[in-house]
């Protein structure tokens, strides 16, 4: 196993100087071309710090999402490690071109506004290529090194936690079966959450457990098909004891080793049983399938029609007596502008509660299908969702665009509250040449119990200025007049 050598050299080392530093590079999350042995879990135990991908460049635009580095940074955070998010200058595969310096600039800040740090790749010629590069890294530099008290001993006030299965993701790359699936559910769900700037961390494997889910109000699920008995029981505590829980399509159907379970694991917790129906395939380019809101719901009220687009493919199941079905499936056609026929009694949406903890189950593979085709409704419907089963509004509230990434952080040592803005609004595709400032950004703050005492101040780091903010018992409100590429909002 490669974590046996990793131990061996970091043992070895450390005999050697206690002091030098034990480093190895990752993979980004959601890629498992590299070695199925390179676990970063357990690689990172034998690590002084975690070296992880978040290259925006070498794909097409259009494949990449803007908020990459932000993910391989949350992923940092979960491993438990000081990391270190690497980006570089060179538009791969065209390692003597120079990628767009607003791009550049705009991951270096996406970086650090998620708890990683910055390391920036450019080969030795890169300054002669493009020297606007280099001018852009020493902007945000220099920016960091005057307000590095703000990005230290930092805790996120995010209260969503979204797994990311490694176990899962490994064992699908090794049958390579399944592992799309897999990637673009989580892609979809990390896409649906930022875009509602809704805060949320990455959770792993090991964090099935109690004693960490009960940080969150509620845990994502999203097509988490891998699941043991001893995860499923933690999870079964958790929302017993007031937990939310959001799942989709086949969380749990499979046990840790892949072997495809009769029933879901956490069938009692979902409220629902599986008839062994499966409708479509994620492989179909075309679906003309939809599904009907049948009542009115938390999970439903931002839905203007009652027809929806089904998210293919979709679970047969069959739900509780006690459990609430908002939304059913129409009967399947075979073609498009065939007639709806009649509504079916297939559940679309399952909400429920068990124990002190509100549950809600999508049978279909709905975040896998947002990243395909992003249907604003279903995007709706999930945040919705969360919102509804975490029974408390976020730890912050933004009225601004879908493009401004947003993240939140205390620092206890201080009694600060640390908002960061991070703003891709530009052109409809990358590469992003020139970002477009948003004017008067509004947002609410919730106060922690902790932080009650009454705040002094509101700044703007990087424009360098107070302004004004209305305390309303637990919240803060305030304006940004203007959110260039980024900003950090200081609270005290």
């Amino acid at each position: 196993m490669v974590s046996d050598a990793v131990k061996k050299v970091y043992v070895a080392v450390k005999e050697i100087n206690p002091e030098l530093v034990v480093y190895m590079n990752a993979h980004p999350i959601g890629y498992f071309g590299w070695p199925h042995a390179h676990r970063l879990e357990e690689l990172s135990v034998y690590q002084d710090l975690v070296g992880l991908e978040g290259f925006i460049f070498g794909d097409p635009p259009d494949k990449v999402p803007t908020w990459r580095p932000a993910i391989q940074a949350r992923l940092g955070s979960a491993l438990g490690k000081p990391s270190v998010i690497f980006v570089g200058c060179g538009d791969l595969p065209w390692e003597y071109s120079a990628i767009s310096p607003t791009e550049l600039k705009l991951s270096i800040a996406e970086i650090v506004s998620n708890g990683g740090n910055p390391g920036v790749y450019m080969e030795d010629y890169g300054y002669f290529l493009n020297p606007y590069n280099m001018l852009a890294v020493r902007e945000v530099y220099r920016f960091l090194k005057k307000n590095c008290e703000y990005y230290q001993n930092i805790i996120s006030m995010a209260n969503v936690a979204l797994l990311w299965s490694e176990d899962a993701g490994l064992s699908f790359a090794t049958q390579k079966s399944g592992l799309a699936d897999m990637q673009n559910s989580f892609m979809g769900a990390c896409d649906m959450l930022i875009r509602e700037h809704i805060p949320f961390d990455i959770v792993l494997d090991k964090d099935l457990r109690i004693e960490k889910l009960s940080k969150y109000s509620v845990l994502l699920l999203p097509d988490v098909r891998y699941l043991s008995d001893a995860a499923a029981e933690e999870i079964r505590s958790y929302v017993k004891k007031g937990g939310g829980l959001v799942a989709t399509h086949r969380t749990s159907l499979h046990d840790e080793l892949g072997k495809e379970r009769k029933e879901f694991a956490i069938s009692d917790i979902l409220s629902v049983n599986y008839a062994g129906i499966f409708w479509g395939s994620l492989k179909e380019e075309v679906s003309w399938d939809y599904m009907l809101v049948k009542k009115k719901h938390p999970i439903t009220r931002r839905t203007q029609p009652n027809l929806l687009p089904l998210p293919m493919p979709q679970l047969i199941v069959k739900a509780s007596h006690n459990a609430e079905v908002p939304c059913v499936a129409m009967p399947r056609r075979k073609y498009q502008f065939a007639p709806l026929g009649e509504e079916t009694e297939h559940p679309t949406i399952v909400a429920n509660k068990f124990g002190e903890g509100d549950v809600a189950y999508f049978p279909n593979a709905i975040c896998a299908h947002y990243w395909n085709r992003r249907v604003p409704d279903h995007r709706k419907l999930l945040t919705d969702a969360i919102l509804w089963a975490a029974k408390k509004k976020p730890p912050l509230e933004v009225d601004a665009p879908e493009s401004l990434e947003v993240t939140i952080y205390a620092q206890p040592s201080t009694n600060r509250i640390l908002v960061h803005l991070v703003n891709f609004t530009a052109c409809p595709q990358r590469p992003i040449e020139n970002v477009t400032p948003l004017q008067n950004v509004r947002i609410k703050v919730k106060k922690e119990p902790q932080e009650r005492a009454r705040m002094k101040e509101v700044r703007l780091l990087n424009l360098g200025k107070r302004i004004e903010f209305i305390e309303n018992g637990d919240t803060i409100n305030f304006s940004i007049p203007e959110v260039g590429e980024f900003e950090v909002v200081v609270i005290e």
